[in-house]
C-alpha cells in the first residue's frame, strides 16, 4: 500500500534510489529530516547520519513553504557538508527541489 505523500510530492526520489554510500554510513554530509508534533507545537529535525549532528527548530506549522525555509535556515552554516537529505513522504517536504537548489 502506497503512502499518501508519495502521490503528493512531484519528482520525489525513492529511498531506494539514494546513493549506496548513504546506507554505508561511512561518509560525512548525508542527512535525514523529519517533523514531529508535540504539545501543540511542530518541530523540524535534521540529523547528519555519520557524526549524529542534530539540528532542530520549532515551526509554526508544517506547510511545505515554512518547512523548506526552516531547513535552509538550519543548514546554512553546514552548507558545505550537505550532500544528501532523506525525507519521509510527508507533504511538508514537497519543496525538496527548492531545498536541493539552495
Amino acid at each position: 500500500m502506497a503512502e499518501a505523500g508519495v502521490h503528493l510530492i512531484s519528482d520525489r526520489v525513492d529511498i531506494d534510489e539514494r546513493p549506496g554510500i548513504v546506507d554505508d554510513n561511512s561518509e560525512l554530509s548525508h542527512w535525514e529530516g523529519d517533523t514531529v508534533y508535540g504539545q501543540d507545537s511542530h518541530f523540524l529535525s535534521l540529523v547528519e547520519r555519520l557524526y549524529k549532528v542534530f539540528l532542530t527548530m520549532k515551526v509554526k506549522n508544517k506547510t511545505k513553504k515554512l518547512v523548506s525555509l526552516s531547513i535552509r535556515k538550519l543548514l546554512k552554516p553546514f552548507k558545505q557538508m550537505c550532500k544528501t537529505i532523506t525525507f519521509d513522504n510527508g507533504d511538508e517536504f514537497a519543496d525538496h527541489k527548492v531545498v536541493a537548489k539552495a
